[in-house]
Parts: C-alpha cells; sequence; structure tokens
C-alpha cells in the first residue's frame, strides 16, 4: 500500500494539493482519506481526545480549516466561533462562518458580512469576542446568551466594562436589543453555565438578585461551604446539582455533610436541577419566593 506523504498526512488538502503530493483519486476514494467539505479532504482516523467538549472544538477547527482552503475569506462565526473561545453554547449542527463571499456548501451556514472585527483563535481568524456574544444574541434565548456572557468575563476574553461597552456601541442588528439587555445581567464572578442560567431565571421572574460563590463558615469561624447563589442575610443557599452530583459517590457524600453543615447553622439549602430550568421554572421561582417571604426578603 502506498505510503500517505507527509502533506497529506496532518493537515486537510486540496484536490490540486494531493495530485501535487502523489495522492490518487483512487487513493482519496478509500477508507484512509475523507471529505471535509467539497474539494477538500483529510486523513482519516486522526486522533481525537476523550473529552467530548474538545472533540466537537477540534473537529469545528478541522472544517474552518479545510473550508478556508477554497475560501479564504471565511471567518469562524456565531456558534462555531463560541466553541473555538470554550464558552458554553448548544453544539451547532453546522459550521457557522462569516465573510465578504456568498458560500454554499452542505453543512455550512455563511452570513455575508464585510469588515468583520476578528481574533486569531488556534491559528484561525474568528469574530472577536464581543461580535461572537452579539452575534449569538440573534441565535440564542437570553438564558444561554447569559452563560455565554458570564463565560467571556470569566475567562478574561473581555472585562465586564469592555463587553458592556461593544454592545452599547454597536449599531442596529438582529439581537442587539437582547445583547443590551443580557450584558447588564453579565456578572464577574459566575463559575459556571448552569449557575448563569438559574441566576436569569431568577432576576427575570423578578426575584432579587442572589450573591454569587459567598463562602460561608460557621459560628466558630470555620469554612463550611461556598454555594453558588446566596442570600447571605436570609441565610438562602442554592446550589445547582448536575448528574455528576448523582453519579459520583464521593460527590454525593460531600453534598449531604455541606448540606447539613449549613442547616446546623440556621441556613436554608435548596438544590436547583436542569428541570428547574429547562422544565419547570415557575415552579422552581414559585418556591423560591416562598422561602424568600418566609425569611423576610419579599
Amino acid at each position: 500500500m502506498k505510503p500517505i506523504p507527509a502533506a497529506c498526512s496532518t493537515r486537510p488538502f486540496t484536490l490540486e494539493q494531493a495530485r501535487l503530493a502523489g495522492v490518487t483519486k483512487r487513493m482519496l476514494d478509500g477508507q484512509r482519506f475523507r471529505e471535509v467539505t467539497r474539494g477538500v479532504h483529510e486523513r482519516a482516523g486522526r486522533e481525537l481526545p476523550d473529552d467530548r467538549d474538545e472533540t466537537e472544538r477540534i473537529l469545528t477547527g478541522r472544517r474552518l480549516e479545510a473550508l478556508r482552503l477554497v475560501h479564504p475569506d471565511a471567518v469562524g462565526g456565531c456558534a462555531s466561533a463560541a466553541q473555538l473561545y470554550h464558552l458554553p453554547v448548544p453544539r451547532p449542527s453546522v459550521l457557522h462562518v462569516v465573510g465578504p463571499a456568498q458560500i454554499r456548501r452542505p453543512g455550512i451556514r455563511a452570513h455575508r458580512r464585510r469588515d468583520v472585527p476578528t481574533c486569531i483563535r488556534y491559528g484561525l481568524p474568528v469574530t472577536t469576542p464581543a461580535q461572537t456574544f452579539l452575534d449569538l444574541a440573534a441565535e440564542i434565548c437570553a438564558r444561554d446568551l447569559l452563560a455565554v456572557g458570564d463565560a467571556i468575563v470569566r475567562t478574561g476574553l473581555l472585562s465586564l466594562t469592555e463587553l458592556i461597552d461593544a454592545v452599547d456601541v454597536a449599531g442596529a442588528c438582529r439581537g442587539v436589543r437582547s445583547a443590551r439587555q443580557v450584558a447588564a445581567l453579565v456578572r464577574p464572578g459566575s463559575l459556571s453555565a448552569m449557575e448563569s442560567r438559574t441566576r436569569h431565571v431568577i432576576v427575570t421572574a423578578g426575584l432579587p438578585e442572589p450573591e454569587l460563590n459567598v463562602d460561608v463558615y460557621d459560628s466558630y469561624g470555620g469554612w463550611i461551604a461556598r454555594p453558588d447563589l446566596v442570600y447571605v442575610d436570609a441565610r438562602i443557599a442554592l446550589e445547582y446539582d448536575g448528574d455528576h452530583h448523582r453519579t459520583d459517590r464521593a460527590q454525593w457524600a460531600s453534598d449531604i455533610l455541606r448540606r447539613q453543615n449549613l442547616e446546623d447553622e440556621g441556613w436554608v439549602f435548596r438544590i436547583v436541577t436542569a428541570r428547574d430550568i429547562y422544565v419547570q421554572p415557575e415552579r422552581f421561582v414559585a418556591t423560591l419566593a416562598g422561602v424568600l417571604r418566609q425569611r423576610g426578603v419579599l
């Protein structure tokens, strides 16, 4: 079997590049190569990490790199840019790009736009964090956009002031109103996407905004916990629990101990789940409002 040339082993390549490297059409049609986008191939079976999110990011980068071989002006945008920034967005089913040229290809969603503000991420041009936030505002709900905004600030891509200023000066475009409303809710202290989504449900329901990740101590000055969302004066703590809190026995035991310690100190401790955010937010809000009334907050 003819060996794969080095030029076609580690990066996507065009049909012309394949011809120059000595890769025949028969080889391309075999199992050792796969078509990334029309007219661009890569070696099949390139190693990918076990982490699903990291795998998705790498595959997005490869698709963008491949597309740019035939459309060099294409820039990663919207959810695809967010993936390359490691921002918490639903996995896009297509590659999102922006640029001056009209691009019509399967699996590509192209937005025709000139003078796109860009940054380089993993060696590839993508829309800036601020532009990505603005573009996403037209594509995803405000709850998910807040998770993105919090992550932009948390990871240092932009400061809170820079994000707010960027959306304030943005011209008329789809989603700009939502972007401005959500940017005003972004907080530097948020540590996870589901924490951000929980906070969005709370504040948009008209309830008081909780503090984020406050250290709680017992009567002897010993540290007890750092709940996700806290009403300090009322001694109310909310903690988002994902599946790992249920399936990891050590985590589960730690959660029980933390809850007992908080309740021993007079705190009300409430667990928030994905169902509270996505399925029955009204019920979650009503329950929390009842606790806030009992504690004299409302």
